[in-house]
């Protein structure tokens, strides 16, 4: 990938029209991983995020989502070319664990949202997924070959058991938040959860993005706050769309392919090698006998109390 001049974009005075950006910072840390998001600022004080995109179709397609997402994304500001900028989130707190809990049903209503926006519509759109399934097949073979280079018989089971769920599920497309971790949401200033990674958006196998809210009701059920968080989430997404195929084998499903691609990453990047063996131990997980449901939060009488959602004035409008 081409080394990004952030002086340089911002000598061709984009956005001219919108406003007059004066300075320009690289994002890092916690708050940008990928290099290609800046901090910019207006000649009257105000400040935004500006996403430079690989192509000015990708920029197209993240702009259309956050348009249809509104109260999910930060505010959309303009587009031009492959440059999208966006309005920055003054006073935002980044969430930890806990924070993000009690978003757990507002959350999986936006998966939803973002699920059905993604829906095939017409035979382009289903030719396409048929594409990116194949892709998705082949990239699994390439991060598995990545696994058989420090554990050969792990990979070899997991390219079996692999197989096997996708003769049962297929490969399901659908647009997803690729990176959903907890650094990339914020709390605004008026209460409501915000997704600020929006190059995260894209097109996956059905569930991939989730990460390890879909680990714990698989082969790691985790604390009852965290198996009454997922079956929250579940809650949220039902509202919105049919959720019945998260079931806790599906789940395995999308966090093994997951895993597997987490590891083939850190592995050719050289980056984060101390949490590989980590990853590898809960991918020797997923392939115990059965995957086991959690148990539902009413079945725990003493942990039963749902955890406290956010005020109606903290909610999306």
């Amino acid at each position: 990938m081409a080394r990004l001049d952030p002086e340089g974009i911002l000598g061709r005075r984009p956005f001219a029209e919108v406003t007059s950006l004066c300075r320009i910072e690289p994002l890092s840390g916690r708050e940008a991983h990928s290099g290609r998001a800046f901090r910019v600022q207006s000649e009257d004080g105000r400040r935004f995020k500006l996403r430079v995109c690989e192509s000015e179709a990708r920029a197209r397609g993240i702009e259309a989502h956050m348009r249809a997402l509104p109260d999910f994304f930060a505010p959309f500001v303009a587009r031009e070319g492959a440059l999208l900028l966006i309005e920055w989130l003054d006073g935002a707190q980044v969430v930890d664990r806990k924070q993000l809990r009690p978003f757990a049903v507002q959350l999986g209503g936006a998966y939803a949202r973002i699920h059905q926006r993604g829906a095939p519509r017409g035979l382009l759109d289903r030719l396409r997924a048929r594409v990116l399934g194949l892709r998705i097949r082949l990239q699994l073979v390439r991060h598995l070959a990545a696994v058989r280079r420090v554990d050969r018989q792990l990979a070899e089971a997991l390219a079996a058991q692999a197989r096997q769920w996708r003769r049962r599920y297929g490969v399901p497309v659908a647009l997803e938040l690729r990176d959903a971790h907890k650094a990339n949401f914020v709390i605004d200033r008026g209460g409501r959860l915000r997704y600020v990674d929006e190059d995260g958006l894209m097109y996956a196998m059905r569930g991939m993005g989730l990460g390890k809210l879909l680990a714990d009701p698989g082969s790691r059920p985790g604390s009852p706050k965290r198996t009454r968080e997922w079956y929250q989430f579940c809650e949220g997404y039902a509202e919105v769309a049919d959720g019945s195929y998260l079931t806790p084998e599906y789940c395995a499903y999308a966090r093994l392919l997951e895993l597997v691609r987490s590891v083939e990453f850190k592995l050719r990047r050289e980056a984060r090698l101390h949490k590989v063996e980590e990853e590898l131990a809960e991918l020797r997980e997923l392939l115990g006998p059965e995957v086991k449901r959690p148990p539902h939060p009413a079945d725990v009488q003493v942990e039963s109390k749902r955890e406290t959602r956010p005020r109606e004035s903290d909610q999306p409008s």
